[in-house]
């Protein structure tokens, strides 16, 4: 899985393997690939491939990766995921940012169903919702906003 994100850095390159590990790598002109950061390789990777990666429009300092039966959240900063989700009954097979909520993203089962996850902050505690749809999902597409 690879991922590419302009706002991130022109660049910078976020590579998912199938051990369930995430790389993040530069390509600069005329030189080899640099791999810079290994992210979960103490702890916190997949247990399986990852199947998709995605960094946050409002901050792509930030970044999920999909992969076995669970989501992660990650900062660049740490090596360790920041958020994961629980894991779920069946393989995820896809997931991103929601493109006009910070704190939601959306995930899709392989069977019958797309979660829909926001994190709302209330006097000091974050909650996390989950909103359940009985629909069968296989990617999750981003549409261009309307000028």
């Amino acid at each position: 899985m690879l991922e590419y994100n302009v706002e991130a850095g022109p660049s910078k390159f976020l590579i998912g393997t199938e051990g369930g590990t995430v790389l993040t790598a530069n390509k600069k002109p005329k030189k080899d690939v640099e791999i810079t950061t290994r992210y979960g390789l103490e702890s916190g990777r997949h247990l399986g491939p990852v199947y998709a990666l995605n960094r946050s429009i409002q901050n792509p300092k930030y970044f999920l990766s999909v992969g076995d039966w669970s989501t992660k959240i990650w900062v660049e900063d740490l090596k360790v995921p920041i958020i994961r989700t629980k894991y779920h009954g069946s393989y995820l097979s896809d997931g991103m940012w929601s493109p006009t909520r910070p704190g939601a993203f959306f995930l899709a089962r392989r069977v019958i169903n797309i979660n829909i996850i926001t994190f709302i902050r209330m006097v000091g505690w974050m909650f996390g919702i989950i909103i359940t749809d009985k629909m069968k999902l296989l990617s999750v597409i981003k549409f261009p906003t309307p000028p």
